[in-house]
């Protein structure tokens, strides 16, 4: 976990190739799935208040090779006051404090929430992870 008193601590070199990207697949409306980010490929990112609450959460792909490239730094990503994921080489690498169980831990037991509606974003947010069942059971809609 990195207090970023700039942005982007992290290289902005391509590290894998292009991620899935959480989207609903609108070619068949009727069986739509969601395809998941990839853990190896997650950026999460927050934002906290004065107080050091958590405000906002947000998992997006990495796509600091060339799909930002081609579309620029997301403003999340640009503007997040904490960063961490798929920017650190040891990210899912084995160690327990690279993993997205552990940064959502982190995030509530260090900063905590400052509302309900924050937390129960932060938890879809991490249900777009593909490895983050444990996200999407608490998430009506993802079950």
């Amino acid at each position: 976990m990195v207090k970023r008193s700039r942005p982007l601590l992290c290289a902005i070199t391509p590290t894998q190739a292009a991620p899935a990207i959480f989207l609903q697949d609108k070619s068949n409306m009727s069986t739509t799935k969601p395809s998941y980010i990839p853990a190896s490929n997650a950026l999460i990112g927050w934002n906290t208040n004065k107080a050091f609450r958590v405000v906002d959460v947000f998992v997006l792909p990495d796509g600091r090779g060339k799909d930002w490239k081609l579309t620029g730094i997301p403003a999340d990503w640009d503007g997040a006051d904490f960063t961490h994921g798929a920017c650190f080489a040891a990210w899912m690498k084995g160690t327990r404090d690279m993993t997205p169980e552990f940064v959502f831990s982190e995030i509530l037991v260090f900063h905590g929430f400052a509302d309900s509606q924050v937390a129960e974003k932060a938890i879809a947010e991490f249900a777009k992870i593909k490895e983050c069942a444990w996200a999407r059971a608490m998430v009506p809609t993802q079950a």
